[in-house]
């Protein structure tokens, strides 16, 4: 491929160039205040394939047949030959003698000129890259060397080796005033391209600091990198910087001209919208980014030939598919935002190929553009460049501002429909506040009503309790007149009567079921009481539970069966309150039993707690009644016509966890029920519920 495109190429441009034999050039006035002299169509080249042909040997008249036209010249040269070139050249009387001739490309390694005076000796000068441009006779960015033209034609020849510089390209000759002129003004182009790029780089940067966007950095890059290419390629850098050392100008460019390609494929993928519009375009320059890379690693090797053929061909390809692919989305996906873009690349572009042709692809080509050609369009492209950034700001500007607008609109459609809520939740709030204010004040009256109904109640619970006391308090004399008068009557001779016994033993049951009921009356009014009213002593609850099985009198002791401890169980407990809840759990289980049966009294200490069960032989407890049994005043439906308060168990509970203890139902069935009640062994160190 690279084959066929350099035969295509060198055959259109041989087509454009005189191949005809070389002319003598005449120097005369009117040359003197032109331009320069384009020397390609009179001089003749003559290839040393071996390198080992001297001067005397290639300035000889032998040696004549061997020269052909410039445009002959072989593209394919050895490593270590050599291209001679001849001119003849002559001036007119009057025409000043001093001209300069300029070899192209700059990049030539080593170049010698040969030129014979009237007495036969040969003045030689040398130039090329490799020479410092300190030692030159001529200090400039090309290639140039001082001639002295007699009015006599003479033969001059120059000697040219150039391994990796490239094939010569072009030939000229200025007179000596108007190269300094030429000179002057391709400063100044310079300088204008130079601050071109200063003026992008800052705009850019700026442009990249507001909008926060990538592209102007990248485009800060490219013009960057197309300013650095410029001035490696046109020789700039070699004079500026590399005055007194041999610069190496062919590493350089191809150096600077991987880095420019790296930078501007990037930056037009990215321009375009490459990976928007297409992801395999996008992959493909992708990978021209990485192989230009690779090469500018490698730029600094022996490799320069052949890399540099390999790095034309993809930058070649790469230019064509980009363009082409430009082309497409303008006309046919109408994409025209990427007009102003699309015209500011063309230039570029145009030269980018000229640059890949005369460089790398085609370096023995003769049709060399002057060097202000050059620099004017890289500062047009410049200029274009700048003026699709301002383009896109433009765009940038007129879609923020109208992003804006938008924004504004919603904005003010929001605050619209936020007024509108507000007033309709105001309304609603001010509803809902004047709803709440008559319910406030409804609630005040209830609240009133309640205060007044909750005192009426408290006052009547008062009165309730002071009466129940009073009556309890009340009772206790007649009744203690009572059991005194019939344990009178049983010490008395009239006891002895058969009718009188029965009676005796039925007041006394009497009075003790009384005395009883208001114990159990006035103890509920002491637990209602707070705990630190316990009157907290150390008892032995073994001999407790025996007083209390005791105090119940011969026909019921006789059926209590006693399982205590055998030492004492002492606990911290108000004697009276706790002897009452034994008390009712034991009269609880023989009023349930049948009058025969006995029922089961066992102490023991669990945890640290004393815990009393009781076990009788009643009908047992119904599952639906195994919580309630201990509600105030509540009686199951199986006690049947047993008399009874409902204020045992309940008094029991109360009582044993007042004391940081409980009471519970620990089991029940059809032969019988088991009751459990638990203290802490000591009071102050347990308020926790214990197991029974």
């Amino acid at each position: 491929m690279s084959f066929f495109i350099r035969g295509f190429v060198a055959a259109m441009l041989a087509s454009l160039t005189f191949a005809g034999a070389a002319q003598e050039l005449k120097l005369t006035a009117a040359d003197v205040s032109g331009g320069p002299i384009g020397l390609n169509a009179r001089v003749e080249a003559m290839h040393d394939a071996t390198g080992t042909i001297s001067a005397e040997a290639a300035m000889s008249a032998d040696s004549a047949p061997r020269f052909s036209p410039l445009s002959a010249l072989a593209a394919e040269r050895s490593p270590n030959g050599s291209t001679w070139i001849r001119v003849t050249m002559s001036r007119t009387p009057g025409v000043p003698p001093n001209w300069v001739l300029r070899v192209r490309p700059a990049t030539i390694e080593a170049a010698t000129f040969y030129a014979r005076g009237a007495g036969g000796q040969v003045q030689v000068t040398e130039t090329g890259s490799t020479v410092p441009l300190a030692r030159r006779a001529l200090v400039d960015h090309n290639l140039v060397l001082p001639v002295e033209v007699d009015t006599v034609p003479r033969q001059y020849f120059l000697k040219i080796h150039s391994r990796h510089g490239g094939a010569p390209g072009s030939f000229e000759l200025w007179q000596r005033d108007a190269f300094e002129k030429s000179r002057t003004t391709d400063y100044l182009f310079v300088g204008a391209l130079l601050g071109g790029a200063a003026i992008s780089l800052v705009l850019s940067l700026l442009f990249f600091a507001w909008f926060k966007d990538w592209i102007y950095f990248h485009y800060a890059l490219y013009a960057t990198a197309s300013c650095v290419l410029a001035i490696v390629r046109q020789g700039y850098a070699n004079e500026w910087f590399f005055a007194e050392h041999a610069a190496p100008p062919v590493y350089l460019t191809l150096a600077a001209f991987c880095f420019f390609n790296v930078v501007a494929t990037a930056f037009i993928s990215r321009l375009f919208h490459f990976r928007e519009h297409s992801v395999w375009m996008a992959r493909t320059f992708d990978f021209f980014i990485v192989f230009n890379a690779l090469a500018l690693c490698l730029a600094p090797t022996e490799m320069v030939p052949r890399l540099a053929q390999w790095v034309g061909m993809g930058s070649l390809v790469s230019t064509v598919l980009g363009a082409s692919f430009v082309v497409y989305l303008i006309v046919v996906k109408r994409q025209t935002r990427y007009l102003v873009q699309a015209a500011a690349l063309a230039t570029g572009t145009f030269f980018g190929i000229y640059s890949l042709l005369h460089l790398w692809l085609l370096p023995q080509s003769t049709v060399v553009l002057p060097d202000a050609y050059r620099i004017v369009g890289a500062i047009i492209h410049l200029a274009a460049i700048n003026i699709a950034v301002v383009d896109r700001t433009r765009r940038a500007e007129v879609g923020i501002r109208a992003e804006r607008k938008r924004v504004l609109d919603v904005m003010r459609d929001a605050e619209r429909t936020l007024e509108k809520k507000v007033y309709d939740r105001t309304a609603e709030l001010t509803r809902t506040n004047e709803q709440l204010k008559s319910e406030v004040e409804a609630r005040k009256t209830l609240q009133a009503q309640l205060r007044l109904s909750l005192d009426a109640e408290r006052q009547a619970m008062s009165q309730q309790e002071k009466f129940v006391s009073m009556v309890s308090h009340e009772f206790r004399a007649p009744l203690a007149v009572i059991d005194a008068v019939a344990q009178s009557l049983d010490l008395s001779e009239v006891s002895r009567h058969p009718a009188v016994i029965p009676r005796v033993t039925k007041i006394r049951r009497s009075v003790k079921r009384l005395t009883r009921l208001i114990d159990n009356v006035l103890a509920a009014d002491r637990v209602k009481l707070d705990q630190k009213t316990l009157r907290l002593t150390n008892v032995d609850l073994c001999k407790l539970t025996t007083d209390v099985c005791n105090g119940l009198g011969l026909p019921l002791t006789k059926r209590l069966k006693l399982n205590l401890t055998a030492e004492p169980l002492r606990v911290t407990c108000d004697r009276v309150l706790l002897e009452i809840a034994v008390q009712n759990l034991v009269l609880n289980a023989l009023k349930y039993s049948s009058i025969d049966s006995e029922v089961d009294v066992t102490l023991n200490q669990v945890d640290g707690f004393a815990t009393l069960w009781v076990t009788d032989r009643g009908p047992g407890v119904d599952v639906v009644e195994k919580e309630r049994i201990f509600e105030k005043y509540h009686r199951a439906e199986l006690t049947g016509s047993t008399p009874g308060t409902g204020l045992g168990l309940y008094l029991a509970r109360d009582i044993a966890r007042e004391h940081g203890g409980d009471a519970v139902l620990v089991d029940t069935g059809a032969n019988g029920s088991t009751f459990g009640i638990s203290v802490p062994s000591d009071l102050r160190s347990s308020l926790s519920p214990a197991p029974c």
